[in-house]
């Protein structure tokens, strides 16, 4: 790791520290418990004339509520707020919900469940989806990530319970999951770091299962800007290997000497399977390309 790269994996982690344990994850991540920490102090989502990112990617740890069934329990769940790549204006369009879980069969007999239910702390239905996922007696499932577009008048939703079904429709097991703040968090650099331009850091792309979607994908990544100089960003171009790129529209402002929280934006995939190798990630301001880098799919 350069020392550069160290000293904003320390800023991101000393911040993170106010909220829960640093991970080394830039995405949700493995099991037991998917996802990086929140980094970072609140900002107020407005700096130096532009918005932040509302409902950008820091994420929280939640606390699983023990299941309803001793056939099946959640092991971990963790959830944040990601933008639509889709849309025409990301800032403005309501923005997906997203849920990454675990599940533990400690049963002899093998479960297949069918239904996913999520409903907001308030007792508000956020949505349904269908799930295909037969956990093998005494196993426990990768991580799963599903996503769920929010209306528009629901507001901020601070945490959301999660019903599992099997095959029959029986209800098995709940699990909780707290969600993060909306606006970006911004972390000073120490001031030991180096001097420098922008940059894209710990991209990770993953898979994800929206309700009533097509094949989507998932990017996460934080922004640097290691310069005296606020850097003005008007989106980001993402892609799949050897394939065009599409833009998100994103306005923003990274102040001097600062680090990001985690930027999630859910991307469209027209084809049937989402290829491997290294998806790209650019920063851009007009024609300009402002950082860039790349991930891989998890």
């Amino acid at each position: 790791m350069s020392k550069s790269a160290f000293y904003v994996a320390a800023a991101l982690c000393a911040a993170a520290a106010l909220f829960t344990a640093c991970s080394q994850n830039a995405g949700f991540g493995p099991p037991p418990v998917p996802g990086p920490p929140a980094p970072g102090p609140q900002s107020s989502g407005a700096l130096n004339g532009s918005p932040g990112p509302l409902g950008s990617g820091a994420l929280a740890y939640s606390s699983a509520s023990p299941g309803t069934s001793d056939a099946l329990t959640v092991v971990s769940a963790t959830g944040r707020y990601a933008y639509d790549g889709s849309e025409t204006d990301p800032v403005k369009a309501p923005r997906f919900l997203e849920l990454a879980f675990a599940l533990k069969n400690p049963s002899a007999k093998a479960i297949t469940l069918s239904k996913l239910s999520v409903a907001s702390d308030a007792g508000v239905a956020i949505g349904d989806d269908k799930l295909a996922i037969t956990i093998a007696p005494g196993a426990t499932t990768d991580v799963t990530l599903v996503a769920f577009k929010t209306k528009k008048d629901a507001g901020y939703v601070k945490a959301v319970t999660m019903t599992f079904e099997d095959d029959k429709g029986d209800k098995l097991t709940s699990g909780s999951a707290d969600l993060p703040p909306t606006d970006l968090p911004f972390v000073p650099l120490d001031i030991k770091d180096p001097k420098g331009g922008a940059t894209v850091d710990g991209v990770e792309v993953s898979a994800v299962q929206v309700a009533s979607g097509g094949v989507h994908y998932e990017v996460t990544f934080a922004l640097t800007n290691a310069a005296d100089t606020k850097v003005d960003i008007d989106g980001f171009t993402i892609g799949p290997p050897k394939m065009p790129t599409t833009k998100a529209a994103i306005l923003l402002t990274i102040p001097p000497r600062t680090t990001t929280g985690f930027i999630s934006i859910v991307m469209p995939f027209k084809g049937k399977t989402l290829p491997d190798g290294d998806y790209a990630v650019n920063a851009v301001n007009g024609s300009a390309t402002v950082a860039k880098s790349t991930g891989a799919m998890l």
